[in-house]
């Protein structure tokens, strides 16, 4: 079986913060400012967290946030997460090689992404049945 080594989870988001306070922020923008568009408060969050786009959630995914906040589902949604590009590009390079990865490096990979292993676990049973709906 393939493995992916440890050097390609290294990429702490070390200009940047931790989801939760990017979601934090996305709220404040949006409390300030409720006319921004999902992609402007994204050139926000670059510029003012001096993070790289592929850094920050996309604008996809802001936009739920924003819609949840503006629909009181939050609390719905409330525990949604929002993965980053980068963070997606190696739960996609680990699905390529396994459709069911170990344990062991779910976990890893939710130390290193700062998220519960449910999480993780959830993000590839959701990948598999896209994946299955596609080979249809």
């Amino acid at each position: 079986t393939k493995s992916i080594t440890t050097s390609n989870y290294n990429f702490y988001l070390e200009s940047c913060v931790i989801d939760t306070d990017i979601k934090r922020k996305i709220f404040e923008y949006r409390h300030e400012n409720p006319s921004l568009f999902a992609w402007e408060i994204r050139d926000c969050l670059s510029k003012e967290l001096n993070c790289k786009l592929e850094d920050l959630p996309n604008v996809s995914s802001i936009h739920t946030l924003l819609k949840n906040l503006d629909s009181n589902s939050g609390d719905k949604h409330q525990n949604q997460t929002s993965f980053t590009q980068k963070q997606i590009d190696v739960l996609e390079q680990l699905f390529n090689i396994k459709h069911y990865p170990e344990l062991s490096e779910r976990e890893k990979l939710a130390l290193e992404f700062n998220i519960s292993k449910p999480r993780i676990q959830i993000w590839f049973q959701n990948r598999r049945m896209e994946y299955r709906e596609s080979e249809e």
